[in-house]
């Protein structure tokens, strides 16, 4: 009878260690899932742009057409022009 108490025992520890394994294994399968979609979307991502690309490319387009890349115009770079004044100048203005 001693015996089997013994056993118990020891099968008990062991399931508790398994248990406490699980639990762990079981928190590193759900952050390797999310790092894996996060992987997954920017793959998608890639992809998606580089299947624009693909397709810009068998167009023949120019390089600076940006048609077919979700590029609107007004939404550019500001095309307005920079003028710079010599300070000589300003120092007249501010006076």
């Amino acid at each position: 009878m001693h015996e089997v108490q013994s056993e118990k025992g020891e099968l008990m520890s062991k399931f508790e260690e398994v248990s406490a394994r699980n639990v762990e294994l079981e928190a590193e399968v759900k952050i390797l899932k999310c790092a894996l979609d996060k992987s997954n979307t920017q793959l998608q991502q890639f992809s998606s742009g580089t299947k624009k690309l693909d397709h810009m490319l068998s167009l023949g387009l120019p390089s600076g057409n940006r048609k077919g890349l979700g590029y609107t115009e007004s939404q550019g770079a500001s095309t307005s022009k920079t003028t710079f004044v010599p300070a000589s100048i300003l120092g007249k203005i501010q006076k």
